[in-house]
């Protein structure tokens, strides 16, 4: 599968509007808000992140003009604690998995965050999601912690590890 990892302009924004709702109903474990939820967000809403101005960055992959993954990160602002940073909406669609567009999408985040002097990289992770565990693990990343019962689904909860990497 060829791909590219792009920056998205905010003109594009009802494309990562599909991603992200596709990511929220075909794994609603991982992803915090609910498909009604995301669906009452604002067009502000969705282009915040893809402004080049915002605090936080995000990257697709795109193959054939197509978004196929996704990821968000964002660097604390504050001082004592700028050096480090979070990922979140980390997503690659289900028929693109294995090609290598989320170690691609990654190595993209990791390096990005270098370039900005980041020393820690942490992100949450539903238990559920061995591959994407499995996934960081290659990467280095390392579980310091976890968080039970965090998210509660169709009356079931469900736990998520706290994972780290040290630049």
């Amino acid at each position: 599968m060829k791909f590219k990892i792009i920056t998205l302009p905010k003109e594009r924004w009802q494309e990562y509007k599909e991603l992200r709702l596709l990511a929220v109903s075909s794994e609603p474990v991982a992803f915090w808000p609910t498909e009604t939820e995301e669906k009452e967000r604002t067009i502000e809403g969705w282009t915040m992140y893809l402004d080049k101005n915002s605090p936080q960055t995000m990257f697709f992959a795109e193959c054939n003009n197509e978004l196929v993954g996704m990821i968000r990160l964002a660097i604390n602002k504050e001082e004592k604690v700028k050096h480090n940073a979070w990922i979140y909406s980390f997503f690659v669609k289900s028929e693109a998995r294995g090609s290598g567009i989320g170690k691609s999408l990654l190595t993209q985040a990791i390096n990005f965050l270098k370039e900005k002097n980041v020393e820690n990289i942490c992100l949450n992770v539903a238990v559920t999601q061995k591959g994407a565990i499995k996934l960081y693990k290659s990467f280095g990343f390392k579980k310091i912690g976890k968080y039970k019962n965090l998210v509660k689904y169709n009356g079931k909860y469900y736990d998520e590890d706290i994972m780290c990497l040290s630049l």
